[in-house]
């Protein structure tokens, strides 16, 4: 499937029926009981959590775990780095935000984590179908990261864990990756 067909089966899965009086849902919105086939098609599951659901999609890609030491970075990590920790207990995050600015008014409606698995590197990418879900991506992937003891990104200690953080606190949770 193309790009242009998977985009436009996310826009109708997050269309809502219209709701001024007398107006008739468009034959484009998909119900929510329709979702789960065109969630498969994109390859996208409902992943239930304490707090809702939030849309998911997994997958793990045959790339060996790098073997040689990591190079002394210094002060490029926000904390002291541990060079003892194993390539496996680092937990690799992107967002994707509906702007730059951070605070209240950016929410991040992908976030995308890999870890490695072996010789396999597994990504989850979180999706959020509309803001009421933020919830629970949080609380998920505060239960993903309690299993790594390092978090790795490119923009994180400036945005990526600051907006996460604020995001968490609006949402009354606590910061997934605070520990990491």
């Amino acid at each position: 499937m193309d790009l242009r067909k998977r985009l436009a089966q996310l826009d109708r899965l997050s269309r809502r029926p219209a709701e001024s009086a007398g107006a008739a849902a468009t034959d484009v919105t998909v119900a929510a009981t329709d979702r789960r086939p065109v969630l498969e098609d994109l390859g996208l599951a409902d992943r239930p959590t304490d707090q809702g659901t939030v849309w998911c999609r997994r997958s793990n890609d045959p790339v060996p775990r790098p073997d040689t030491p990591r190079p002394e970075l210094g002060e490029v990590f926000s904390r002291p780095a541990d060079p003892d920790v194993a390539v496996e207990r680092l937990l690799f995050l992107d967002t994707e935000t509906t702007g730059l600015a951070g605070g209240t008014g950016t929410i991040p409606f992908l976030v995308g984590v890999s870890w490695w698995e072996g010789d396999t590197l597994a990504t989850r990418q979180y999706f959020l179908p509309e803001p009421g879900h933020e919830a629970a991506m949080l609380a998920d992937l505060a239960e993903l990261a309690a299993g790594f003891d390092v978090v790795v990104t490119f923009n994180g200690a400036s945005f990526d864990l600051p907006l996460l953080r604020t995001r968490a606190r609006l949402n009354r949770l606590n910061h997934p990756l605070d520990a990491l």
